[in-house]
């Protein structure tokens, strides 16, 4: 679940840019910062990942069931607290003088950018941009992630054409689907579906229509 090269790649940005440590932070709607490091989709609201010079990474988790499972994989220090900015400020502690960069500062709370100024003394320097930067180029193993997920897509929408028949609801269509791509390996599968007459151009959650013949479907 390690990412050495990025890993490798971010103690480099930090020593360059004069950031005592780098906090990837990520939320249940962008999840990439943390994961560029450390490639595993929590569950719960929050996570960070605070990389040191030396190397070492601390993670912090909002749910129990991510601490274990990042403690199975075998990363050492994982934390878990429900209160994220209660668990921050334990996650940085002692930070007095330290500058911190964080990769996902814009997507924060402000409350939790607050505490990270308050325990450094020092306001927090967003890493967004660079970090950004530098994963617009793949690494091999990335490279070779997004065309297994490619390839698997494209059997995707075979099954949903396949699946599209008079008579099935659309949340029956989807269920179908995404069985497929999850016992192919995939980790998640987000769809929206729409389904009706020639007035149908936007696309909702499933739901119990059930196809009629004639019908455009779209996802």
């Amino acid at each position: 679940m390690l990412n050495t090269t990025r890993q490798g790649q971010f103690q480099e940005l930090a020593a360059e840019s004069g950031w005592d440590r780098l906090l990837l932070y990520g939320h249940s709607g962008r999840k990439d910062f943390f994961r560029s490091v450390i490639n595993y989709s929590f569950f719960g609201p929050h996570a960070a990942a605070l990389m040191e010079p030396a190397g070492g990474v601390s993670i912090l988790t909002t749910h129990p069931w991510d601490r274990d499972a990042l403690r199975d994989a075998g990363f050492g220090d994982v934390r878990f607290d429900g209160d994220f900015d209660r668990g921050l400020r334990a996650l940085l502690a002692p930070a007095e003088g330290l500058r911190i960069g964080v990769a996902g500062l814009e997507f924060m709370e402000t409350r939790f950018a607050r505490t990270l100024g308050g325990a450094s003394r020092h306001p927090a320097a967003s890493a967004t941009g660079a970090i950004e930067t530098l994963r617009q180029v793949k690494t091999p193993d990335e490279i070779r992630e997004v065309r297994r997920a490619a390839r698997l897509a494209d059997l995707g929408y075979r099954v949903f054409v396949d699946a599209a028949r008079p008579g099935v609801a659309e949340h029956e269509l989807v269920a179908e689907v995404e069985a497929f791509l999850k016992t192919q390996g995939a980790e998640d599968n987000f769809m929206l579906i729409g389904s009706g007459g020639a007035e149908v151009f936007g696309m909702h959650p499933p739901t119990e229509r059930r196809l009629a013949p004639g019908d455009n479907v779209t996802t």
